[in-house]
Order: C-alpha cells, then structure tokens, then sequence
C-alpha cells in the first residue's frame, strides 16, 4: 500500500506549500485562536480566504510551475491482488499385515492480478541495438528514454513510474508422507517436500525508483522477466533456473526414546 500513497504527493498535479512564520508575516494576526469566517466558524475556506488575503498565489501557470524529476501514477484499470490457488491431498492405507500410510499433498499457486511496476518514460528495447553472439543484451542508447522541452528550451527527461498488473507468476508445493508401524514398540515416519515459485516483482522497496533502480535486469525495467521468487528460502546449492526449498524428515521411536535427523 506504500505505492498509493506515492500518488497525492508524486503525481506531477499543481502543489503549494505556503509557509507563514515571523520573517514573513505579521503573526499578531492570527492571535486569539483559529482563523473564522463571517459567522465565526473555523472553516478550511476561512483560512483559505486568509492566506489569498496574504499575497499568496491562487494558482499558477504551467510556466510558473516546475515539473518534478518523477511522476508517480496507477493504471485506472489496476486491481488489488488475486491469487487462484488449488490443493489436492491424498492418504492410502496400504494393505500389509501392519500399519503403513502414504500421504502426498500438492499445493499450486497461479497470479491472476499481481502488481508490478513500470516506467513509462523508458522506449521499447525492440529498436534498439543488440550485442552479438550468445549475449544478446540490448544496447541501451543515449536516447532510451523519451524527453520533453521545457519552458526554457532545455530537453529533459522525466521518469513516470505506474503501478500496474500483471499475470504472470507462479508456485507450487508438494510433499509426501510416509508412516509406519511395524511393531508395537517402534514407529517410522519420512517425509520429502519440494518448494518452487517465480515471480515477476516483489516489490523491494518503499518507493517507486526504488524498486526499479536496485532490481537486476538485462533488457531494462519494463522487460522483467519470471525469476526466482524472493521471499522463498531456497536450498544450498540451487540450479539458477528454480527456486526451491526442499526438507526431508525421517525419524524412529523405540522403547521410548525418538530419534530425528532433518536436511534442509
């Protein structure tokens, strides 16, 4: 929810601050309490009346304004996330002369609406040029990003972040259970479970340049692509196509005493 709140003050909309204090106005007259109209009401149009009746500007012309380094905006279609999930779990009884169980779950995740993040202000990589052989990255031009002249003749570029959705994404959960007991005085149980999820984004961090700036990418931050899911623990050492979490527990009980080896 961070992201919404970047909007009201980053949006590039017409902005004024005024800032009244003793070098610049006569406090005296703001003595006796809050600022009341006619009727001696304190209203917001009273203490707008005030300031107007200050010097200070009712509004401003493009040129007397500034346009910011970044905008900050949300795609009128974006949705909250939504995530489909399914699961399926199955226990059989295998038919021996002691108790033996099988258990096998399965969970999978599916994006239907993730958020994500997108400068607008970037061009699109497909013109640009490539290096050759197995990189092919892009080539990122002077000109990657489109510009704008200002008042002054000046050509700028302004960078405008828009929080969007995408559907990308995915992740699934799986582990099998097994438990035995082939005598009174003792109890088997292992159990294996694998963990993979991909993600486009996970949004690290608290502002919209933020996450852009400080998330690795080689054909520029509106081409991410599925990558391992960061807030996923993964297993040492692990193949850089996915990311896993895998455990296998196994453990025995005789006369009493348990013993519980775990690998992670």
């Amino acid at each position: 929810l961070v992201f919404f709140t970047n909007m009201p003050t980053n949006g590039g909309m017409v902005q004024y601050q005024a800032q009244l204090n003793s070098k610049n106005t006569d406090m005296s007259q703001f003595a006796g309490g809050l600022v009341t109209d006619a009727n001696g009401k304190a209203t917001i149009a009273a203490l707008r009346e005030k300031i107007l009746s200050l010097g200070h500007p009712e509004t401003i012309t493009p040129d007397q304004g500034s346009i910011p380094s970044s905008f900050c905006g949300i795609d009128p279609d974006f949705k909250m996330p939504q995530v489909w999930k399914t699961s399926l779990a199955v226990d059989y009884a295998v038919p021996v002369s002691f108790p033996l169980t099988v258990s096998v779950e399965g969970i999978f995740n599916k994006n239907i609406n993730a958020a994500m993040l997108r400068d607008w202000s970037q061009k699109p990589i497909e013109g640009f040029a490539r290096f050759n052989g197995a990189d092919n990255r892009p080539v990122f031009p002077s000109d990657a990003n489109y510009t704008y002249l200002n008042s002054k003749g000046e050509t700028k570029s302004t960078s405008a972040y828009v929080l969007e959705n995408t559907s990308r994404g995915y992740g699934w959960s799986t582990s099998v259970t097994v438990n035995a007991r082939p005598a009174e005085w003792v109890s088997l149980m292992a159990a294996y479970t694998h963990t993979a999820s991909k993600e486009v984004t996970s949004l690290p961090g608290s502002n919209a340049s933020s996450v852009l700036n400080y998330t690795s990418t080689w054909e520029g931050v509106n081409n991410f692509r599925l990558h391992n899911a960061e807030n996923l623990t993964a297993s040492s050492p692990t193949p850089p196509s996915t990311t896993r979490a895998e455990t296998t527990t196994a453990s025995s009980t005789r006369h009493g005493a348990a013993d519980t080896t775990t690998r992670s």
